[in-house]
């Protein structure tokens, strides 16, 4: 079993070096990993499951897929609502609304298929972000 946080420590590495494709490649998987052993024992991996959607967010954003950044935020949200987890929180709004800022229309078409819901005001974006 490879240490808690691999995946997305080298996902980071991998992005930094300015290799973005292989970084989203590696937090998929990590996704991957996350979302099976959650399967299993949902309350052992719940964090960790959060924490690799959200930084495959990170990899997404910006990056033209705004289906999958959507997609696996509300996974990451609901996954925190069900475990009552809230430290990934306002990361996980960051990134919405940052996706959001770049890509409204896009986005909001997104929110509505995926969450099945209108977009909730908490992820306008920041006023004050211009």
């Amino acid at each position: 079993m490879c240490p808690e946080n691999a995946g997305p420590i080298k996902s980071a590495c991998l992005a930094d070096l300015g290799q973005r494709e292989n970084a989203l490649t590696t937090s998929t998987e990590a996704v991957t990993l996350y979302q099976d052993l959650y399967r299993r024992h949902p309350r052992a991996f719940a964090a960790e499951l959060i924490r690799s959607l959200a930084n495959s967010g990170e990899r997404l954003r910006g990056a033209g897929q705004t289906g999958r950044l959507v997609r696996g935020l509300v996974q990451a949200l609901g996954v925190a609502s069900s475990h009552q987890i809230d430290d990934f929180d306002a990361w996980i709004v960051s990134l919405l609304r940052d996706e959001r800022r770049e890509q409204p229309d896009v986005f909001d078409a997104a929110w509505r298929e995926i969450a099945g819901t209108p977009v909730p005001d908490g992820l306008d974006p920041d006023p004050a972000d211009g």
